[in-house]
This record gives structure tokens, C-alpha cells and sequence, in this order.
């Protein structure tokens, strides 16, 4: 068996090389990134904010030095966007930044007697209609307070907020029950049941706070009374009470 005993020489000259070669990669590298440029803009998520919105919210310009791009800033902009719930962006090496968003899901509308009307999240923020899009939510009805830092609005009632979170964790069967939600002026809530084929639209006061439980017990009372004798007359019910449920 021959072995190969490469020389001090030779192996240094080698390691030169290994190095040489790095050095010319990484130059080539730096060089790319301080001449890359902006080719293009992928959006993804959007729906009902449209992808047009979030490019021109963005506010990029194809051209522009890609790396020089600072993608915190581009994440920020598009969350301006009051249908925007988080945004992120990520460049890739072939000249493309790609900004994927995550829309808020609205789970009421708010429609006052007078004003401009929105729809809401579990988190109190307005979010404006938009033509072409629709949704089975319930209605409320009361004038309720709102502030605005310049690009969201939001819900102040403590008890709406409350109820906006509630029903954004029901299931679809207690959902469906909720047609519309009012606030009286000590900040109790009301709801109005959806009407069915024989049963009017029962207005159920839950009073504050626990919204969720009371819905639940709400939805177990409809299916276990009102379903089964449906010739009984109830006009209204009260879920203020712990462990009671009352019927006029």
C-alpha cells in the first residue's frame, strides 16, 4: 500500500486557495446585495383588504435597492390596513419581497340609527364594509363610543368588547341563536334570539360580564325547553341571575 505524504508546501498553498476562493465568494456575494434590486411584490392572504391596497400601503418601488428595503417598516405600513390583523415580510435572493397577511374576522356589524356602520372583531376594532363582502353576524344596534389613532378604530364599552370576545369563541349551533345585541345605559347587555318558523325574536337579558356561560346556558335552554314545547309562550328571558334562568 503507497501513502501519500503531502508536503508543509502544499498544504499551506492548498489552504491559501480554500481561502482565496471564500474571500472571491463572499466579495461576489456583497457585491450582489449592494447592487440587487426590488423586482417584484407577492402579496398573499389578502381578500377582502385586496392585494392592490396592500402593494400600494407597502409603498415599495420596483427598482428600488432590495437589501436597502427595511422590512420592519414595510410589516408596519400594511398594518394600518384596519383589516389587517398581522403582517409579515421576507425578501428572497431572486429580487422578490413577499408580504403574507392575516385578516381580522368579524363576528358583529354595527349598524346605529344614524352614521357610518362596521363590522367588528373579537378585539372591538371597526372594520370597515367593503362592497361584495358579507357576513352572517349579529347586529348591534346601540350607539356605542369609538376612538380612532388615525388608522384603526376601536370599541371603548367595556361590556360590547366583552361580547364581542364571547361570541367569537361560541360554536356555530349558540351562534346562530344571537340575531342582535343592545347596551343599556348602565352598560348591561340584551340580546334578541333569531327568529324562527313559530317563535318570534325573544329579547334575553344577560346583564355584565360572563357572556359567554350565559349564551352557552342560553343555547342548552333553547334546546331543551323551547325546541321541545313549542307551543309555550315566552316573551322574555333573564340570564343575569347565577344558576337561574327566568321567563316571562
Amino acid at each position: 500500500m503507497k501513502v501519500f505524504r503531502f508536503s508543509n508546501k502544499v498544504i499551506l498553498a492548498s489552504g491559501v486557495v480554500v481561502l482565496l476562493l471564500i474571500g472571491l465568494a463572499g466579495m461576489a456575494g456583497w457585491q450582489y446585495r449592494e447592487r440587487a434590486t426590488l423586482q417584484r411584490v407577492d402579496v398573499s392572504g389578502a381578500r377582502i383588504s385586496s392585494e392592490e391596497r396592500i402593494r400600494e400601503l407597502a409603498a415599495l418601488e420596483e427598482g428600488a435597492l432590495l437589501y436597502a428595503v427595511s422590512l420592519d417598516s414595510v410589516e408596519a405600513r400594511v398594518l394600518h390596513h384596519p383589516w389587517i390583523e398581522s403582517a409579515s415580510a421576507k425578501r428572497t435572493a431572486t429580487g422578490k419581497i413577499r408580504i403574507r397577511v392575516t385578516e381580522r374576522r368579524p363576528v358583529a356589524i354595527y349598524l346605529p340609527d344614524s352614521g357610518e356602520g362596521c363590522y367588528a372583531d373579537a378585539l372591538g376594532f371597526c372594520l370597515p364594509l367593503v362592497d361584495g363582502f358579507a357576513f352572517d353576524v349579529p347586529v348591534i344596534r346601540s350607539r356605542l363610543t369609538v376612538t380612532s389613532d388615525g388608522h384603526h378604530r376601536r370599541f371603548t364599552g367595556t361590556g360590547v368588547r366583552e361580547m364581542l370576545a364571547a361570541i367569537a369563541g361560541l360554536d356555530d349551533r349558540t351562534l346562530a341563536l344571537v340575531s342582535e345585541i343592545e347596551e343599556d345605559s348602565n352598560g348591561g347587555l340584551t340580546v334578541r334570539t333569531t327568529p324562527i318558523p313559530g317563535r318570534d325574536s325573544i329579547p334575553v337579558a344577560l346583564g355584565k360580564g360572563d357572556y359567554e356561560k350565559k349564551l352557552i346556558r342560553l343555547a342548552a335552554f333553547w334546546e331543551q325547553v323551547l325546541l321541545r314545547q313549542p307551543d309555550q309562550q315566552i316573551r322574555s328571558i333573564d340570564l343575569r341571575y347565577n344558576n337561574q334562568i327566568l321567563t316571562t
